[in-house]
């Protein structure tokens, strides 16, 4: 690296086409004349943009990333030829951060993180751009410690029969990892050495690395307890008040007033609650006996949701030795880690019913159903009326998940002694998780009195093992000026699953016994042939590749096997001759990536009967990165293009056939963008420093074909609920909905647009994707103060708000007695006419900003005598959406808002101890 003289602050523009240059202080003046004669030799159309800094001694500087972790080996950061992202969770202040998936938010370009719903236990969803697949997977590759984890999401008809009764998905993929136990995390999107994972590999790689003890480090033990308290951010507004109801109902349905009851109730209030969340963490590390270097943590989390009943409880813990033999040739990694899991989850279902319950009745009455008030006749017997009481819905209702995950990994690496630029590597990783989810309906609950209770039960056991061997060599060529790493290897991973449903089963012991049982196991096998190349010469030119070649069991064709692909290339233009000499510009790097990637990785479970193709996506990506004033200011901007031929699709079965779905080829899809980050030190003293970077990535993309033997009018339903399509010429999650008739004074009717014969026909419309991501984040330390805030944002999509339209309906009659549904102020301002529901008069712009968290710290500093170090801290998490979304919240999943549990506000404070 070029020594480069420190710079007084100014903004300065350097352009070869006018010659215009705007100078503020002398001192940058000097330098800038000292690069003069090297700008004369520039193309004439070179500008060169810096922001020049005020800089003080590098201790106080932000430390560079000098090496980056890739699949195999740890490689110089300017070997790898994409730049890498590399986040350290301890230098990141979010507040309370359950899984390690949330660190992520906003601070990667193009990789879209947010958390399904605002449940506790909800998973977290991590999508690469406008994705590469839709039922092949979109989430990257996490590699943890060395270990590629799978995604233990199956595309199972079992499965998907759980999520539809239950409405959520429990688990993140990384739900038994403590984010306090994380070291680093490093994202890799595009890199061509990406390709030695092979089709996992897709959507880029996580390289998760956690804590080890430092080998001459002394014994330290660190304490940290986050205590938080959650409400929610936006009451729905949609909803009639009492008074309003009663209003609607005197002023519209005279005839039914006596219907009405004495009470207000805001059915809001009595399902939603202020929750209070822990969350501890203890950690030790140290060498036993100089040297065996060890860490070991405990994590005890308590998170209360927001809707009442909802929660999740977590115990975890990890123990981790790397000791290191025969003087540093021979290093061993040990850890076992340990995950005990129970989520409440709630019956969705009554976030709804606080839509329509009648909100003049009351919450409770005295009756043989818990003394929960619902429609009773003249007996006191239940008249199943079109909505229940929401409270009963989530204390009647007791759904619970309990997961438990056990993981242990080895790893091995010897130099060679009389070669030590020679390595060989063995690594070993047995997995194992078992999830039940309980389903129970409680027999005082009205609807279920004749059955006494239902019970269902769902299990999931899933086990892999993972053995890996692999040679490396790493050698730098000094007569050549070359730095040579090599890798290459074989991998096999057994994976067994085991699944059982059984249910229902009757509380009433009068009922003859009814209960079934399904079960389903298969074993899984996975094989791959790897290698990886990566050359730099001069320290100016990087070249990499890599080769993979799979055989899996789930492969749906004949020929099980498949090859991966990956080319890169980087040119640190900075360290040409012509640039040598201008001090500011530490780096200039252009770089290119292209991926060739088979993808089978589907479930044999559910299959087409005939052979199909893999799905093939082709990536690519060009761009440039640059580093001024001693790595000070950093930025990259790039182009990317993705395309996948033979889509993977689910297609609809006849009834009978034994499976709901099957996978087919379904056409061609592409998407393209760009992506561009900065980061800079903006000020840099000895008591102030000021961090600001952002992200911007730009999302276009485009369904090119559908299969024309199975698409209907060139589409395929993407969505349960036929509000989402994929329609060729037009982008993904495309939505597909009626057009509503507006009369001349610009007010909806009830009829629809019809097509050509005269019928009622739905179009294609607006897209769930966005058009632009975006991030803003800023780090400011001040003596022992610290603050910084994250804002995240999304432009472009639309969200059709299912929710509304399916509540702004007429109130409603049941016979033998009248029963009153609330219905929303749309259905006032519509004139009192029903809307259909799945029309364009719902699809909303959905353009957001979201202050993800506030932060505030203090480091105490030493107390004891010197022997701990305190530091407090406090946040704010979603403290603001900006949007001109009506809904509770705008980024709900697939762009389909209904039942949705809002992301709550978090207000916490920490603490943490290190002695």
């Amino acid at each position: 690296m070029k020594h480069r003289p420190n710079a007084c602050a100014s903004l300065f523009l350097i352009s070869s086409i006018n010659g215009i240059f705007r100078l503020i202080f002398n001192e940058t003046a000097n330098h800038l004349k000292q690069a003069l004669p090297s700008l004369k030799r520039l193309p004439r159309r070179f500008i060169l943009v810096a922001l020049s800094l005020y800089t003080l001694p590098t201790a106080a500087q932000t430390v560079k990333q000098d090496t980056v972790q890739t699949g195999f080996a740890r490689l110089p950061a300017a070997a790898v030829t994409e730049p890498a992202t590399v986040l350290h969770p301890d230098s990141l202040h979010a507040g309370l951060v359950t899984y390690t998936e949330q660190l992520l938010k906003g601070q990667i370009a193009g990789l879209r993180v947010r958390d399904a719903s605002g449940a506790p236990g909800a998973e977290v969803l991590m999508k690469l751009r406008s994705g590469t697949s839709f039922y092949g997977g979109d989430a990257p590759l996490v590699v943890l410690d060395g270990v590629p984890l799978d995604d233990n999401k199956l595309w199972d008809s079992w499965l998907t029969t759980q999520q539809q009764e239950t409405g959520n998905s429990y688990q993140s993929r990384l739900s038994y990892i403590n984010p306090a136990d994380v070291a680093s995390v490093t994202y890799l999107k595009d890199a061509a050495l990406n390709a030695v994972y092979g089709s996992r590999a897709a959507n880029g790689v996580l390289y998760i690395r956690t804590k080890q003890a430092e080998r001459t480090a002394g014994t330290k033990i660190t304490y940290s307890v986050t205590g938080a308290f959650s409400q929610l951010r936006k009451k729905a507004d949609q909803v009639l008040s009492a008074a309003e109801f009663r209003e609607l109902i005197q002023e519209k349905f005279p005839e039914q007033e006596e219907a009405l009851g004495n009470y207000d109730t805001d059915w809001q209030d009595v399902i939603y609650r202020n929750a209070f969340s822990q969350n501890h963490h203890l950690s030790a590390s140290g060498n036993l006996f100089k040297t065996v270097p060890y860490y070991v943590s405990l994590n005890y989390l308590n998170q209360n949701g927001i809707i009442k009943t909802s929660g999740q409880k977590r115990t975890s813990g990890l123990v981790s030795l790397n000791p290191s033999l025969l003087h540093d040739h021979l290093n061993l990694q040990l850890s076992y880690r340990k995950a005990a899991e129970k989520i409440n989850v709630i019956n969705e279902g009554a976030i709804s019913a606080a839509w329509l319950f009648d909100p003049t009745q009351p919450v409770h009455q005295k009756n043989k159903y818990g003394n929960y008030f619902t429609y009773l006749d003249e007996s006191g017997n239940y008249l199943y009326p079109e909505v229940r009481n929401p409270l009963s819905l989530l204390e009647q209702s007791q759904d619970y998940e309990e997961n438990s995950t056990d993981l242990l990994q080895a790893a091995l690496q010897y130099k060679l002694h009389f070669y030590p630029a020679l390595s060989l590597h063995a690594r070993y990783a047995s997995f194992k998780q078992t999830a039940d989810f309980t389903s129970v309906r409680l027999n005082d609950m009205d609807l279920y009195e004749y059955y006494g209770s239902i019970t269902n039960l769902y299990k999931t056991d899933i086990s892999w093992k993972q053995k890996q061997v692999y040679v490396a060599f790493d050698k730098a060529l000094k007569p050549l000026q070359t730095q040579l790493n090599l890798s290459a290897g074989l991998t096999r991973k057994e994976r067994e699953n085991d699944l059982l449903v059984e249910g229902p089963i009757f509380g009433n012991e009068r009922l003859p016994l009814q209960t079934s049982k399904s079960i389903l196991k298969y074993n899984l096998s996975h094989e791959a042939l790897f290698g990886m190349a990566a050359l730099q010469v001069r320290g100016r030119y990087s070249l990499n590749a890599a080769l993979t070649n799979e055989k899996a069991s789930t492969f749906l064709i004949r020929d099980e096997k498949t090859t991966t692909v990956g080319l890169g290339a980087s040119w640190n233009v900075a360290e040409e001759p012509f640039l040598k000499d201008i001090s500011t510009l530490s780096q200039l790097r252009l770089f290119s990536n292209y991926n060739d990637i088979r993808k089978p990785e589907l479930s044999s479970y559910i299959s087409s009967k005939e052979p199909i193709k893999q799905e093939r996506t082709k990536k690519w990506n060009a761009g440039i990165s640059w580093e001024l004033l001693n790595e000070r200011v950093s930025a990259s901007f790039s182009y990317y293009s993705t395309s996948t031929d033979d889509l993977y699709l689910k297609w609809p079965t006849a009834s009978g056939t034994g499976n709901r779905y099957i996978f087919v080829n379904g056409g061609e899809y592409k998407s393209n963008g760009v992506e561009a980050s900065v980061n800079a030190i903006l000020l840099n003293k000895s008591s102030f420093t000021w961090q600001l970077g952002g992200n911007v990535t730009t999302l276009r993309s485009e369904v090119v074909s559908l299969n024309p033997s199975i698409a209907l009018d060139k589409l395929i339903y993407t969505d349960d609920k036929y509000g989402l399509a994929l329609e060729t010429g037009k982008p993904a999650n495309t939505f597909y909905l009626y057009q509503v008739v507006y009369d001349e004074k610009g007010l909806p009717t009830s009829e629809l647009k019809k097509n050509q014969f005269g019928h009622e026909a739905k179009y294609g419309m607006h897209s769930a994707e966005p058009k632009l991501v975006w991030a803003v984040h800023s780090q400011i330390n001040y003596q022992k103060w610290h603050a910084g805030f994250l804002v995240r944002g999304e432009a472009g999509q639309y969200v059709w708000n299912y929710m509304v339209g399916r509540t702004s309906n007429p109130v409603l009659y049941n016979a033998p007695s009248v029963v009153l549904t609330n219905t929303t102020r749309n259905y006032r301002e519509n004139g009192y006419q029903y809307i259909n529901s799945h029309s364009d008069h719902y699809l909303e712009k959905a353009s957001f900003a979201r202050m993800e968290y506030l932060s505030l710290g203090y480091d105490v500093g030493s107390i004891w005598k010197e022997r701990a170090k305190l530091s407090l801290s406090a946040f704010v998490q979603n403290t603001l959406v900006l949007t001109k979304y009506s809904g509770q919240d705008p980024e709900v999943e697939n762009g389909i808002d209904f039942n949705h549990y809002p992301q709550p506000r978090t207000f916490s404070v920490g603490l943490k101890l290190e002695i």
